[in-house]
């Protein structure tokens, strides 16, 4: 990482029961949670993905990863998210080489899969590869027919 931005407090705290496999994430009043639109926005992320995809032009490609899990969390992470993928798409129209993936793996304390689902579609066509998990895809053919 070139540049990297942390704002104060937790990230987050996951409980793990290993006798039954069971885990819980715990972001409520975590700095993921509460995260400012203002400090990461479509701005922050612009000038991150010129600088990566400058950096990478002699050697390839630059990739913007993101998982779908943050628009259900809480209104900060859902606009740091929608920012990241819009300064791609703008990245990549503006000729820069940039790949953009997203992988689902919801869970349940954050929203179903139709809230998922529902998040993502306005963001497929910006997307060079969606990563969706064997357990992501049954309840999304249900949902979808």
């Amino acid at each position: 990482l070139r540049e990297l931005r942390r704002l104060e407090g937790e990230v987050g705290t996951v409980y793990i029961w290993p006798d039954n496999g069971a885990k819980v994430y715990q972001r409520e009043h975590s700095a993921f949670s509460s995260m400012a639109s203002d400090t990461f926005n479509e701005e922050f992320w612009s000038e991150l993905l010129n600088k990566a995809t400058d950096f990478e032009a002699a050697d390839g490609l630059a990739v913007l990863h993101c998982s779908g899990v943050p628009p259900l969390i809480s209104p900060g992470p859902a606009k740091v998210w929608a920012a990241s993928l819009e300064a791609g798409r703008k990245c990549r129209a503006a000729g820069r080489r940039l790949a953009v993936t997203m992988e689902l793996t919801p869970r349940r304390e954050f929203g179903g899969y139709l809230e998922l689902w529902m998040a993502v579609v306005p963001q497929l066509r910006g997307l060079d590869c969606l990563v969706l998990t064997v357990s992501v895809l049954g309840p999304l053919c249900t949902l979808l027919g």
